[in-house]
């Protein structure tokens, strides 16, 4: 399977005089009609894929909201920039933990962790289950070690 990884396009644009201009695409020169006003006349970098602005978590903080987890609240969702699901403001989807419903019965573990694609901002699809675990602190290294701004 390949991964992708989402670029950022960047023209360079070159406003000679209201409504005429030049753009520089990677290599390639491109000639444009630039609708602009007279005073504005700078060079702009113009991006064809924006990041949201996303809060970044520390260990502890990705810690204590997963410490936090309880029967009301029971999943806690962070967004990845590594990772096998796509989408979100990192890129590569979200890491979504559960506690699980069925934890104290014999052989299943307190928490699920899974990555989901996103669409916008909400996840969609079932998710691809990664692992479980009793183990917070291996739950927070795992998201962390993904949930960073490249």
């Amino acid at each position: 399977m390949f991964w992708r990884r989402k670029r950022v396009m960047a023209a360079t644009v070159g406003v000679v005089e209201a409504g005429v201009g030049s753009a520089v695409f990677g290599d390639i020169p491109v000639s444009a009609t630039i609708p602009v006003e007279k005073e504005s006349q700078k060079q702009v970098v113009v991006l064809n894929e924006t990041q949201a602005d996303t809060t970044i978590y520390t260990e502890k903080e990705i810690r204590q909201r997963i410490d936090a987890l309880n029967e009301q609240e029971n999943k806690v969702h962070f967004y990845l920039s590594s990772s096998p699901s796509s989408g979100g403001p990192l890129g590569r989807g979200a890491g979504l933990v559960e506690l699980n419903p069925n934890y104290p019965a014999k052989g299943h573990r307190k928490y699920v962790v899974s990555t989901h694609t996103v669409d916008g901002t909400g996840l969609t699809g079932k998710g691809m289950h990664m692992f479980d675990t009793d183990d917070p602190k291996k739950v927070s290294k795992w998201i962390k070690e993904r949930h960073n701004k490249y």
